[in-house]
């Protein structure tokens, strides 16, 4: 597959500063397009959180079949995923598959504010996702956490009620030095990695 400045998806995730590069020539125009914030995110910054080895998959529309139609290109696999499944992208590994649903937070960077935000979706699902983890990507212009206390978060997402067992994970860029990746339900574990480093995650929490 091929993306912006013939660069391939191997040549990105080998060489962090290729993927840097994309990273900073994207961020203004990308991320205003919701289908390539989500397979963005998919391809290069989660797929990072998990051990070598491990592949993104999308649910296609019903009529692509991966092995007659060819997927090269990013609008190629654009046009081919499912806009109506609930679920964005997922992660095969090792220890199985994880689906997410992904969703992008502009708001205040407050904890009651994030708590709000957090609520409403899984409201709208009946508080129950089935599968799909939410993965919510934060989008602060100054590239910092705010004022968050992730435990107090915790704490609140668990008084919800949430009737299926998935994780709410937080995904930001933290003041460029950073791509950190925090589950906040059920409980707190954070991985972050320095950008400047091979694209290994620091595990603080999650087994590899």
């Amino acid at each position: 597959m091929m993306l912006a400045k013939s660069y391939s998806v191997e040549e990105i995730q080998a060489d962090p500063a290729k993927m840097h590069e994309i990273v900073d020539s994207v961020n203004a125009e990308m991320l205003k397009d919701k289908d390539e914030t989500e397979l963005f995110i998919a391809l290069f910054c989660h797929l990072g959180a998990y051990p070598d080895g491990s592949d993104v998959c999308f649910v296609l529309k019903d009529d692509v079949d991966p092995r007659k139609n060819k997927i090269n290109t990013l609008d190629e696999l654009k046009n081919s995923i499912k806009e109506s499944s609930p679920t964005d992208f997922a992660i095969m590994s090792d220890d199985g598959l994880r689906q997410f649903q992904l969703k992008r937070y502009r708001g205040n960077l407050t904890t009651d504010d994030l708590f709000t935000f957090i609520k409403k979706k899984i409201n709208h699902y009946g508080k129950d996702l089935g599968s799909s983890n939410l993965l919510i990507l934060l989008q602060p212009e100054d590239g910092s956490e705010g004022d968050i206390d992730w435990d107090e978060l915790n704490v609140k997402i668990k008084e919800i009620g949430i009737k299926s067992e998935i994780e709410v994970v937080i995904s930001f860029n933290e003041k460029n030095e950073h791509d950190v990746i925090i589950s906040v339900y059920p409980e707190v574990v954070a991985n972050r990695r320095k950008r400047t480093e091979e694209f290994t995650w620091h595990n603080e929490g999650r087994e590899q």
